[in-house]
């Protein structure tokens, strides 16, 4: 609900989300409101910018906190069975009990973040919105599918593990695992635990930077070196320092088990074996979808990235084409505004992005060439221009936002 006087409050305040705007009417309905905007053609920016990047960075916060939760959980049950249901727990007490402490920056720099587009491309496109409207990234189908995933991830690590330490077979005694036949030192309960945990954090970490789009210094050094660097830090602290047993009441067990752990080759060979099968199926998915099976959103990105070189003009027309489920209007922003180049990004306007193969193609019934494209984006003159609101050279869609007195009217003709 979105309202700008008194009696706006109770509205406001019943609605899900309330807007409030600031105004002659005073301040009541800001007071009481969720979000509060000067002017009510901020609204579409705070919509289809910030409230679709909203919805998609807290899905993704959400489905990924549960997965992660859900592979250490499968990991504990299926130790459970092997240890005929003593209560014998696979890892050491604050080992786990800093599991979200270790994997906790990445997802929060992804829920600050992240962006699968850029603002440009999601006010030039409006039916980028879809996604939160039609709940693309949180409905019972996604669940299950994630839930599905963590389920095979956690079985995975774990059994192979497993393996490697006792090969298969190994009750009876038919196979030796790459433990007890590399070394001669087996690997003892912590040892082991700690190499599936290792294992585990690792993954996890793997999995969060693959569903990040958005990367900078925040997200690389707080989100994941930071993690790293605490966990291994906390491992070889924790595991040499044996004064702690007198300061915080330790026992002495995993003292020099991650020295133990690392100095033996099977730790290296199974970590690096889990963790590139993980991380290789969930980059082969991502992959394989946004070339072959691409819905608009992927479509979009590609313009916005400027990854549309080489690539047919054809798959881009749900994007653009009228009648398609979600644009039902030719959607010309990507052709008509100055420059060509609102939402390609850098390196992708539509003069050299996805019109380089289009010299065949139509764009709401007009033939559309590269000469046809310029010809139309040099149309306006400088002074059409600054009565626009758009600086000499820029050429965001978001400028068209910030258009006043004479230059709207101009703008809506």
């Amino acid at each position: 609900a979105i309202g700008d006087g008194a009696n706006d409050v109770g509205m406001i305040q019943e609605a899900q989300i309330g807007v409030g705007i600031s105004g002659k009417e005073g301040r009541q309905a800001v007071n009481n409101s969720d979000f509060a905007i000067a002017q009510f053609r901020f609204l579409k920016r705070l919509m289809l910018v910030h409230g679709r990047w909203n919805y998609r960075r807290i899905s993704k916060v959400i489905i990924w906190s549960f997965y992660k939760n859900i592979v250490m959980s499968l990991i504990l049950i299926y130790f459970t069975t092997d240890c005929g249901y003593s209560g014998q727990t696979l890892f050491e007490d604050y080992v786990y009990t800093g599991y979200n402490f270790f994997l906790g920056m990445p997802i929060v720099m992804v829920g600050l973040f992240d962006q699968d587009i850029s603002d440009r491309a999601a006010m030039a496109f409006p039916a980028c919105y879809v996604v939160g409207r039609e709940k693309w990234d949180l409905n019972l189908k996604m669940i299950a599918v994630n839930f599905f995933q963590a389920t095979v991830e956690g079985t995975f690590i774990y059994y192979v593990a497993r393996a490697g330490l006792n090969g298969i077979g190994s009750n009876s005694g038919s196979a030796v695992g790459i433990w007890q036949g590399g070394t001669g030192f087996t690997a003892d309960l912590y040892v082991f635990g700690t190499t599936v945990y290792t294992a585990l954090v690792i993954s996890m970490l793997f999995k969060v930077m693959q569903i990040h789009y958005t990367w900078n210094t925040w997200t690389l050094w707080l989100g994941i070196i930071f993690s790293y660097t605490l966990y291994f830090g906390f491992l070889f602290i924790y595991g040499s320092w044996a004064a702690l047993e007198n300061y915080l009441e330790m026992s002495l067990d995993f003292i020099w088990v991650p020295q133990h752990m690392m100095s033996n080759a099977p730790f290296y060979l199974l970590t690096l074996l889990i963790v590139t099968c993980s991380a290789t199926f969930d980059t082969a998915y991502y992959i394989i979808k946004s070339e072959f099976y691409p819905d608009e959103i992927d479509l979009i990105r590609d313009i916005d990235h400027g990854r549309t070189d080489g690539k047919p003009y054809w798959r881009y027309n749900k994007v653009d084409a009228p009648g398609t489920h979600y644009f039902d209007e030719p959607t010309s922003m990507l052709f008509s505004e100055p420059g060509g180049s609102s939402c390609a990004g850098k390196g992708g306007g539509s003069e050299n992005g996805v019109m380089s193969a289009g010299e065949h193609a139509t764009a709401g019934g007009v033939a559309v060439t590269e000469g046809t494209i310029r010809s139309h984006n040099s149309n306006l003159s400088i002074d059409d221009r600054a009565d626009m609101g758009i600086a000499q050279g820029t050429t965001s869609s978001y400028n068209y936002d910030h258009v006043e007195g004479k230059g709207e009217e101009k703008a809506a003709k």
